[in-house]
């Protein structure tokens, strides 16, 4: 995928987790993680940074819809995918993956070693989801005992450490996204949000904030268009 694809899922996947954030926890860790590793792979296709600024590599330099910002932590994930990996895994509908927290957790592994506090922890938590899955613990069981939020959010802490389930064989493969859902969320959320905007008192907004919220606004804006054109091709096929 390129990377106007890849901005194009994650933006639509950010509505999804805002539509969450209104209403409910729940899914909010799978969702999160997926946009994390979604913007470690558009870190993949841009490419590091020259010592001119430019990109190297095989992917145009100005990639479309990217801040400096935005390029400067996507490379980042994408030069740690270890550090990725363990945030990734960890998210939970309580506790999403946000993007702060994994550059934080990159920025904390260059200055130093990990803790060893936190090795221990996870230690212990490898060492717990081995021993159920030998029990005959399923993904699904494993990884609400642990503390993860769905099978999907556990499949990558599971993946990422070579834990092998047996019990998963009988039960197949979990269920994809719902495209159906998907699309709902999204139009709820913005439901939502067009209704919170007429209390906005725009003098007082932050000026700090505007060049970075007009950027985000037309990325989104982009996706949901692409949204808005394919439900009205839709819908003229069917009549």
């Amino acid at each position: 995928m390129s990377v106007p694809e890849l901005q194009d899922a994650a933006h639509k996947l950010a509505a999804v987790d805002e539509y969450l954030a209104r209403t409910s926890t729940e899914g909010r860790g799978r969702v999160a993680a997926t946009i994390r590793r979604l913007e470690e792979r558009i870190g993949q296709l841009i490419g590091p940074a020259s010592p001119n600024g430019k990109s190297v590599g095989s992917v145009a330099t100005d990639p479309d819809g990217l801040t400096k910002h935005q390029r400067h932590e996507f490379r980042m994930m994408a030069a740690h995918p270890d550090v990725v990996a363990v945030v990734v895994a960890d998210s939970t509908d309580t506790e999403p993956a946000s993007r702060r927290k994994v550059t934080d957790a990159i920025r904390a592994k260059t200055k130093g070693p990990v803790p060893e506090k936190t090795r221990d922890a996870m230690a212990a938590r490898v060492a717990k989801a081995e021993e159920m899955a030998a029990a005959g613990a399923t993904s699904r069981q494993i990884g609400k005992a642990l503390g993860y939020a769905n099978v999907t959010t556990f499949a990558n802490f599971r993946r990422d450490r070579s834990i092998e389930v047996p019990a998963d064989a009988l039960l197949g493969k979990p269920r994809n996204f719902d495209p159906n859902r998907i699309v709902e969320q999204t139009v709820n959320a913005l439901e939502g949000a067009a209704f919170g905007l007429d209390l906005v008192k725009y003098e007082a907004l932050n000026p700090d904030e505007l060049e970075g919220w007009v950027t985000s606004l037309g990325d989104s804006l982009k996706s949901l268009n692409s949204l808005l054109r394919t439900l009205k091709e839709m819908t003229h096929a069917q009549q």
